[in-house]
């Protein structure tokens, strides 16, 4: 069994119809791929506060309102791993030190498809 603290998924919303994605490469698919920012928690770290810090880590923004959506193992099979979904809105633009020594990375605000 794979013991793991548990991570949060985020999805920063600058606004209603929007997401932001990072662009990230995966060394274990050998490719860059769009996803949802995301990031494990830190030890004794509660995990809205893993949100508010992963956001401001991953896309350079800090949110006014954090919602907790769902929580889901994803490999229960191996793992005793906990995602943890957020919404975050209200978000102001930070800039972020570890974003300056971080590999290059890439967000983009993707509008929702009309239904």
């Amino acid at each position: 069994v794979i013991r793991h603290r548990g991570s949060v998924v985020l999805i920063p919303q600058p606004s209603a119809d929007c997401v932001t994605l990072v662009y990230q490469y995966r060394y274990a698919i050998d490719q860059w791929v769009w996803e949802l920012p995301a990031g494990s928690l830190e030890p004794g770290e509660e995990p809205e506060d893993a949100a508010r810090r992963e956001c401001h880590e991953e896309v350079g923004l800090v949110p006014d309102h954090v919602e907790r959506l769902a929580i889901f193992y994803p490999t229960p099979g191996y793992s005793d791993e906990v995602m943890l979904f957020y919404r975050l809105t209200g978000l102001q633009r930070r800039r972020s030190r570890r974003n300056l020594t971080k590999r290059k990375r890439s967000n983009r605000a993707h509008s929702r498809s009309p239904s």
